[in-house]
């Protein structure tokens, strides 16, 4: 009896360990891909080909002259997490043109040492569904790091930065992008989007 009571004890400690594990954070850049967040994926990618005609958008950068930017999504480049409000996906965007957005020092730290990492933003596209109402919300999130944080990182930050968790020592801005009928209009007001 002490010996069916010991194995059922074990394999409901383990069933508690691997759910509180799913609770965290999931991420593709391993092969150890989690089935749930493989399901994230295949929700987001079906929800972008709903409202997307076309697998690629334009990005309208409206300030200085109104220049557009087709962007598609790397499906294969992604990580999803979520936290007790939202599971949230992140696709990586590929651009026909690159966007760089920098603030003054990071241009100027730029022009001046011709470093193409302080060029260094990360635009993607963010699929959010609320865990309890099942409301699903899209956009476009670029993070522009400021030159001392791009430095602090090693000029390597994305993993520390998502839409459901911010480094602490990040400085720069977050700039979420709303999608309309396929196109994208980024007017330069940022906009909190939780």
């Amino acid at each position: 009896m002490k010996k069916k009571i010991s194995i059922l004890l074990f394999f409901l400690v383990l069933v508690f360990i691997v759910h509180s594990c799913t609770d965290d954070f999931y991420d593709n850049s391993g092969s150890n891909e989690s089935l749930e967040s493989k399901i994230m994926l295949t929700e987001a990618k079906a929800w972008y080909e709903r409202i997307n005609k076309s697998p690629v958008s334009v990005l309208k950068i409206t300030p200085g002259g109104g220049t557009d930017c087709p962007v598609k999504p790397d499906w294969k480049h992604f990580f999803a997490s979520k936290d007790k409000e939202y599971e949230v996906v992140e696709i990586e965007l590929l651009t026909k043109h690159r966007l760089s957005i920098m603030d003054e020092v990071t241009g100027e730290k730029y022009r001046t040492t011709k470093n193409s990492r302080y060029k260094k933003s990360s635009l993607r596209l963010v699929y959010r569904r609320n865990r309890e109402t099942g409301e699903v919300f899209g956009f476009y999130m670029n993070i522009v790091p400021e030159a001392k944080y791009l430095e602090s990182t090693g000029f390597n930050y994305t993993k520390k930065m998502n839409y459901l968790e911010r480094d602490t020592t990040f400085c720069g801005r977050v700039m979420c992008i709303t999608m309309r009928k396929g196109v994208l209009s980024m007017d330069g007001v940022i906009r909190k989007v939780r």
